[in-house]
């Protein structure tokens, strides 16, 4: 467990590069920094400057190591398969490293197509998180192996069609993108739960 304290501490560190590039230009910096976008990239939210250059990096920092610590506490490993769990301390910290540089780029005025990004971005993530499982965890699943197990690989391939459909979308309409998006999610959530019941009814007849 101390070699994978080590591993989370070390990838948290990820978090922190945005403190490198930030604080040198701190001064040219805009005071509100845009941090917020909706489904066609318009933006919808800002943060202060303080907060996005300082509280932002190292607040991800301290989240990232106790989320991940949580993680590789579960006594219930992932299908048995801690490659996830690796996969998942590194991509986050990779993942807010891109959206922090685009906020960036957008306050100093540089034309960044932030919807494109974001749906490429989390298609590819929900891509290679699809090819593992994910860790459904319902009555039924946390009660029997076979159906964790099985429950879980299909939770896995929901989630790497959803990867595709977010990069699809982005040649879509951003109103029919978005509902073909909506009710994929929805699957996501609803069917591995459905699934895994009708096979713990099945099992126990």
């Amino acid at each position: 467990m101390i070699k994978n304290y080590r591993k989370i501490f070390i990838v948290s560190l990820l978090c922190l590069i945005p403190l490198i590039y930030s604080i040198p230009i701190y001064q040219s910096i805009p005071s509100l920094i845009p941090t917020h976008w909706d489904f066609n990239g318009n933006i919808d939210g800002y943060t202060s400057k303080k907060a996005f250059v300082f509280i932002a990096p190292i607040a991800s920092f301290l989240l990232n190591i106790i989320v991940s610590t949580f993680m590789y506490l579960d006594p219930r490993n992932i299908d048995n398969k801690a490659k996830l769990k690796d996969i998942y301390i590194v991509i986050i910290p990779v993942l807010l490293n891109i959206l922090y540089l685009v906020s960036l780029l957008v306050s100093f005025n540089y034309d960044v197509n932030i919807s494109m990004i974001v749906k490429i971005i989390l298609g590819l993530l929900f891509i290679i998180l699809g090819n593992y499982t994910l860790g459904i965890k319902t009555p039924w699943t946390l009660n029997d192996d076979e159906i964790w197990n099985k429950t879980n690989k299909l939770g896995g391939k929901i989630l790497f069609i959803i990867g595709f459909i977010l990069i699809f979308s982005i040649a879509m309409k951003n109103n029919k993108g978005f509902l073909i998006l909506f009710m994929s999610s929805l699957s996501l959530l609803f069917i591995p739960v459905i699934y895994s019941y009708i096979l713990y009814v099945k099992k126990n007849k």
